[in-house]
């Protein structure tokens, strides 16, 4: 009887052994997904891991970066387009007739420039319902960011590493979103992008017209997405 309560405290002690903690999981996830970032994924060194619940819409967290960096290519072609229109609008007004002689060399490139802005005006006018659109769905999602179910982990974690010229030992302080189970791991993002991404993510949510939005997108283009 001695020898079989023995054999039980054993077995119970093998197996509160070999439970990971949440901690634990995220950390061999996460080094798993940095063999494929880091210069040198041999020199990595964990130093902490924070992991928290999370009750966010991760599809939606997606499909904000998917739809910010879609209205940015809008916003882009719809700053060309007016650019360009002004300019033949300009270029037109030059060569206008005037009561004056007019020779054919002035009404042709009159003619050409008025077409100019009938094409850009046209351009326009299709791309502006596309960016209605994205911008439309952008407030939906940025709305609908939150869950009131948990939905996973967000798990920062610092280490430390060697550079690209494997000449010294730099920190890494990244985000990663794992899911309920610790099975997979997102790939990291930086600390202060993280960050500055969700404060993004609430100035679109509050902002409180259209163009106070695309002012929104078109300052973060680059920074975020």
């Amino acid at each position: 009887m001695k020898k079989l309560q023995l054999l039980f405290c054993a077995v119970a002690l093998i197996m509160i052994s070999c439970t990971l903690s949440n901690e634990e999981k995220a950390e061999k996830l996460i080094q798993e997904s940095l063999k494929g970032t880091l210069y040198h994924p041999e020199s990595y060194k964990s130093i902490s891991t924070q992991v928290d619940s999370a009750f966010i819409n991760f599809e939606n967290l997606a499909k904000v970066g998917e739809l910010c960096e879609e209205l940015g290519d809008l916003l882009d072609k719809e700053s060309e387009y007016q650019r360009e229109y002004r300019s033949a609008e300009s270029s037109k007004s030059i060569y206008a007739p005037n009561g004056w002689y007019y020779d054919e060399h002035s009404r042709v490139k009159y003619n050409q420039y008025k077409q100019e802005c009938e094409e850009y005006k046209t351009k326009l006018e299709k791309i502006a319902p596309k960016i209605a659109t994205a911008i439309s769905e952008l407030r939906e999602v940025s709305q609908n960011l939150y869950s009131d179910k948990f939905t996973g982990w967000i798990v920062s974690h610092r280490f430390t590493s060697k550079n690209g010229a494997n000449t010294m030992t730099i920190p890494g302080d990244m985000i990663f979103v794992c899911d309920t189970e610790f099975t997979r791991c997102g790939n990291g993002m930086d600390s202060d992008t993280f960050e500055k991404l969700f404060k993004f993510i609430k100035k679109i949510s509050e902002a409180e017209s259209d163009e106070e939005l695309k002012e929104e997108i078109m300052e973060s283009k680059y920074s975020l997405f």
